[in-house]
């Protein structure tokens, strides 16, 4: 099942043979009716006026994934206006306690873009987490120190998550496999990107609790999600 604790598009048919559109009350219900189609979306209403739909609260998908009703459910937990990159606000992202995988997505086409708000969602909190100016080209260094901050502020929201993993997206052609390799390298370097994240306002936001951990990506996989065949390498941290 796929879900949201914010809005998705309306999956089309090819995406999702059956969309439920259903109250948090009558969820389970409906989603154990579905078990036998092999994937489904779910929503607690749809927005026509945006084309979306308006997801639930965590613990709805919480008590879902309790009942194994469902094999698998993947949430979109936060959401960057269509942009490539982003920085999460204080209140994001929303993760089901019962959360086994953290994927935090990148698009690679953010490399070489400009900090400004046509390009990265909240510029200038990205630019306050990343020590990158405004106005400067998003590069290797800003994007690992985004991916590793936003992983390990996840990852504090459910601190029995076992597994965190940097999605690199858009690795489309062989330039942007290449760009990627920096990033890779960046996140490779445990002790680097920790000091860096020291360094950032963000972090006096945890700092001060005894059991803060501070993991990189267990892996960082590389992909062309609009590509019949998306996965184009894996690197195990």
């Amino acid at each position: 099942m796929s879900t949201t604790t914010t809005h998705i598009w309306v999956p089309s048919k090819k995406q999702s043979p059956v969309c439920l559109v259903k109250t948090a009350r009558d969820l389970l219900t409906g989603a154990a009716a579905a078990r036998k189609y092999p994937h489904l979306s779910a929503g607690s209403r749809q927005i026509p006026e945006l084309g979306k739909l308006k997801g639930f609260e965590a613990a709805v998908i919480d008590a879902v994934w309790e009942s194994a009703c469902i094999d698998w459910i993947i949430v979109e937990a936060d959401g960057a206006r269509q942009l490539p990159i982003k920085a999460s606000d204080v209140h994001e992202p929303v993760i089901p306690s019962c959360t086994n995988a953290i994927v935090h997505v990148t698009g690679l086409d953010s490399l070489g873009t400009p900090l400004d708000e046509y390009h990265v969602h909240r510029a200038a909190l990205f630019s306050s987490n990343t020590g990158l100016a405004m106005g400067q080209n998003v590069d290797a260094r800003a994007v690992a120190t985004s991916c590793v901050l936003e992983l390990w502020k996840a990852r504090n929201l459910v601190p029995s998550c076992p597994d965190l993993v940097a999605l690199l997206n858009k690795a489309d052609d062989p330039g942007r496999m290449a760009e990627s390799r920096a990033v890779v390298d960046l996140l490779k370097n445990n002790r680097y990107m920790f000091e860096n994240i020291q360094n950032q306002p963000v972090f006096e936001n945890f700092s001060h609790h005894s059991d803060v951990v501070l993991p990189g990506p267990s892996r960082v996989v590389l992909a062309s999600l609009a590509d019949p065949d998306p996965v184009k390498d894996v690197f195990i941290l």
